[in-house]
């Protein structure tokens, strides 16, 4: 799974000078990670380079491509998705009474199992970024 960078990132180059795969370009408005180049400096590195480098929180998410997981998955819609995870691991899915967007809710989900805590309202609605979990999908 590769890393992704979020319209936090300030351009200060950092990241693209220490990727060992170069994996990282100068976009239009931020610098973007190549998900097929990265490789998360596995066998480079312990830990990828550019998140332990990266002078801005949290500018590098992992795996938060901008696809919705149904769409990564191949399925037809949110609702579809929604169905095949209620039945096949139900506990998990009956976790997000909220209706979270799946991708940021496993995401998140990960994040609280490992106790890494990158999301500064983990409650939800105080969040800046509450629209892109909880809003519609488009």
């Amino acid at each position: 799974m590769a890393l992704s960078i979020t319209d936090r990132c300030v351009n200060c180059y950092t990241c693209q000078d220490v990727c060992p795969s170069d994996a990282i370009t100068q976009g239009s408005t931020e610098f973007d990670i190549d998900a097929r180049a990265c490789t998360e400096c596995t066998g480079h590195y312990a830990d990828p380079q550019c998140a332990s480098i990266c002078p801005v929180e949290p500018a590098l998410l992992d795996g938060q491509g901008s696809d919705h997981l149904w769409e990564d998955l191949g399925v037809w819609n949110r609702t579809s998705l929604s169905t095949l995870l209620q039945q096949n691991i139900p506990t998990l899915a009956a976790k997000n009474s909220r209706d979270m967007k799946w991708k940021k809710f496993l995401f998140k989900q990960l994040c609280e199992t490992k106790e890494i805590y990158i999301c500064r309202a983990p409650s939800g609605d105080e969040c800046a970024d509450f629209n892109d979990c909880f809003g519609a999908e488009d």
